[in-house]
């Protein structure tokens, strides 16, 4: 139903920002002089609801973020549709009051209506079999089909033929497979990427989800956006992961929850402006919050793995009651790392190497020079990434010899990390390829890029339309303080998401504009591969190109790598110059 203020009405299929277990949430935006009262109206109303339709035990809660205000309840997982309708009627309800003055006269009807909803919708055997699972820690993800179990000791069994609780051999369900959940603002997919490396140096059979693709071993299995539900329950249900690692956006957590409850590590790269106004998060500090959703997701004594220099991480952390192993480019002082539970463990950049200590012990592990994914030092960000993925690794106790080995292997060729600074070298100059979509994510590369030597630089970059025209404007100014003798401004065609063609583009050109960039140095294009073409046809030896590529990456990635040669290297003395 059309509601006044209502921005979203949906399902929630696992634990999420506000509740733990599955159920119903409504985002409004009320007026401000009415929240309160509308809050307090709302709740009592749900309340009523739920005790009159014999759901008595199941949660009501509010919450005012600022911008927006979260209701919610809990639900049985057979009846959040009908969870949905209480929500939204007692927000009616809610407004009916405010407005009139006066008590809802049709509270009857709509207990019969939802009742009748509750029949049409139930499945008992649903939700006795998904109670039954929760019970006995046997992961249960449900869609069009209930599954039971991971990996190889998987079940999957139709809605409309779903054995008995007591006819399921549990016992072989709860053969666990490790599960890590990774989050983040920045970094997320090259770390998962890297840590399913380190696992299958490690002997196991990885499969991961991701923001460009599912895989499974060495195998695709789909591309797309799985960064949410769908590509969990892929990775899980798959009879040969024998580990899986989940990337976990804030979006498929705010808006359908997490599909495990009990993982064994969790770990949260960072907290930075990206998608705020979206799903009921306003605030880099609810921001943080959203992130740090995934603790729910975790067993109770399961370590999270947080980035020590990211200031948001850090102050949520030091809340957490789970152990904690940190990670920074420099070695943390204790006492900024205090929290509710003993650290576990650091990961760090000393002299030059990456070290761990963990549970006391010190260990330098390998020279930031020798992990590729670094540029040779230049890449601070993925400096990062490799220290959060050996944290990670540390907690799940792979051998020290496979995380080196993943470590010194990672990223020496383009298809090990697509489209996260891939690095190529044509006709003598460098072309850094990378996927970089936010203001964070754009600043880190370029400014890595710039220890890098080069002659002449270039770089072809253009936002998606969900961005603000904040971000457009950082981004062009970030740009025009650089020194680059060449600027390609592109459009992204595909990923307008309600902007006009040249809105976001125009506000960043202007942003350069204001920084005095010469005109002659800018240029515009509407396609990936129309800045692509212009780029090699600009490029001399010893130049450096970097190409934030978003439309056809795969393909046009692929391009570069049948150009690419290897990168000369320097000759060795002779005995003579010696």
């Amino acid at each position: 139903m059309a509601l006044p203020f209502v921005t979203d009405s949906r399902r929630l299929t696992g634990a999420s920002l506000v509740l733990d277990v599955p159920g119903a949430i409504l985002e409004v935006t009320a007026p401000t002089q009415h929240r309160v009262k509308l809050r307090v109206l709302w709740r009592g109303y749900a309340r009523k609801l739920l005790d009159r339709i014999g759901w008595e035990r199941e949660q009501v809660v509010t919450r005012d973020q600022g911008g927006s205000q979260i209701f919610a309840i809990s639900a049985p997982i057979d009846g959040l549709l009908p969870a949905t309708y209480i929500t939204e009627w007692a927000w009616e309800a809610a407004l009916f009051r405010m407005q009139l003055g006066e008590r809802p006269s049709n509270i009857a009807t709509a207990c019969d209506d939802i009742l009748s909803q509750i029949v049409k919708e139930a499945k008992p055997g649903l939700a006795a079999l998904f109670t039954a699972a929760r019970l006995r820690g046997v992961t249960a993800l449900l869609e069009k089909e209930l599954s039971l179990g991971e990996g190889e000791h998987c079940r999957i069994y139709p809605l409309d033929d779903l054995p008995l609780p007591d006819e399921i051999a549990w016992s072989s369900k709860r053969r666990r497979i490790p599960i890590v959940l990774v989050t983040g603002t920045n970094g997320k997919t090259t770390t998962v990427r890297l840590l399913a490396k380190m696992a299958r140096e490690a002997g196991f059979n990885a499969g991961f989800c991701s923001t460009d693709y599912v895989q499974v071993g060495t195998e695709i299995l789909q591309r797309d956006d799985y960064s949410g539900p769908t590509g969990a329950r892929f990775v899980l249900r798959h009879p040969n992961t024998e580990l899986a690692v989940l990337e976990v956006a804030r979006g498929g957590m705010l808006r359908r929850g997490l599909q495990v409850t009990d993982a064994d590590v969790g770990l949260v790269t960072n907290v930075a402006n990206d998608h705020l106004g979206e799903n009921g998060v306003h605030t880099l500090d609810q921001l943080a919050e959203a992130k740090f959703t995934i603790v729910r997701g975790l067993r109770a004594d399961a370590p999270v793995v947080v980035n020590a220099d990211d200031l948001h991480c850090r102050a949520y952390a030091r809340r957490l009651n789970h152990p904690i192993i940190w990670f920074s480019l420099n070695r943390p002082q204790p006492d900024v790392l205090k929290g509710k539970r003993a650290r576990l463990g650091f990961c760090y950049v000393e002299s030059g190497f990456l070290v761990r200590e963990i549970a006391g012990v010190l260990e330098s592990v390998i020279a930031v020079a020798d992990v590729p994914i670094t540029l040779n030092g230049a890449a601070r960000y993925n400096t990062a990434n490799a220290l959060a993925a050996l944290a990670t690794a540390s907690a799940l106790n792979f051998p020290i010899k496979a995380i080196r080995r993943a470590l010194a292997q990672f990223g020496l060729d383009a298809s090990d990390n697509p489209g996260r600074a891939n690095l190529f070298n044509i006709n003598g100059a460098r072309v850094i390829a990378d996927y970089g979509h936010n203001p964070e994510g754009i600043a880190a590369l370029l400014q890595a890029s710039m220890a890098l030597p080069a002659k002449r630089r270039l770089v072809v970059v253009g936002l998606a339309g969900d961005r603000s025209d904040d971000a457009a404007r950082q981004v062009g100014t970030l740009l025009g303080k650089l020194k680059f003798d060449r600027i390609i401004v592109k459009e992204l065609l595909g990923y307008l998401r309600g902007r006009a063609e040249g809105e976001l583009s125009g506000i960043l050109l202007k942003a350069l504009r204001a920084q005095r960039f010469a005109k002659s140095k800018i240029s515009y294009v509407r396609t990936d591969a129309e800045a692509m073409t212009q780029t090699l046809a600009w490029l001399k030896p010893g130049d450096l190109a970097v190409l934030f590529l978003h439309e056809n990456l795969a393909e046009l990635t692929a391009k570069l790598a049948a150009l690419s040669q290897p990168e000369p290297q320097p000759k060795p003395e002779s005995v003579a110059q010696r």
